[in-house]
């Protein structure tokens, strides 16, 4: 499965709310990414989740908003014949990795499975992007370490991975 730009931008949350879509390198920025040049480099667009769930909290008039990930941008197959909505959560700024949390991280997935609905439906698989150095370290508290243990379809990656997987090398 590959970025899908019409898949994101036609989402429903983009469709009534377009402040929600954001390019994707100032949104990696914003979250701690460090670089002179911009990674992605194909006027990537997505929409930014916690954004989103200021704007919808705000229209319910709910002063607690519910955790949200980071991103989620459309996905499509080789054929385009499905599509499907990823989560991404950016953890560039995480220096403690044992205060990573299961709940925490549940909590995030169940408030962006709010805000998105399931038109299209969301990818079982939710992303959590870690800085390349903290990666192998990242995998194995996720992996080896969480207790209660994390569900399988918790990925931890780094930047470039999530590039070469979902926007082609």
């Amino acid at each position: 499965m590959q970025y899908c730009r019409t898949t994101t931008t036609n989402h429903s949350i983009a469709l009534a709310h377009a402040t929600c879509l954001q390019d994707i390198n100032s949104l990696i920025n914003e979250e701690g990414y460090q670089t002179t040049t911009s990674l992605f480099t194909g006027g990537e667009i997505v929409l930014n989740l916690d954004r989103a769930e200021n704007i919808i909290a705000g229209i319910e008039g709910r002063l607690e908003k519910n955790k949200s990930m980071d991103l989620a941008f459309g996905i499509k197959n080789e054929d385009a014949t499905k599509t499907q909505m990823l989560l991404v959560e950016l953890k560039f700024k995480v220096t403690d990795l044992y205060a990573i949390k299961k709940k925490d991280l549940e909590q995030k997935v169940q408030g962006s499975t709010l805000i998105l609905s399931s038109n299209p439906p969301i990818c079982k698989k939710y992303i959590f992007i870690f800085k390349t150095e903290n990666l192998a370290e990242a995998m194995h508290r996720l992996y080896k370490r969480m207790i209660p243990k994390i569900d399988p379809t918790y990925v931890a990656m780094d930047i470039q991975h999530l590039k070469a997987t979902y926007f082609g090398a």
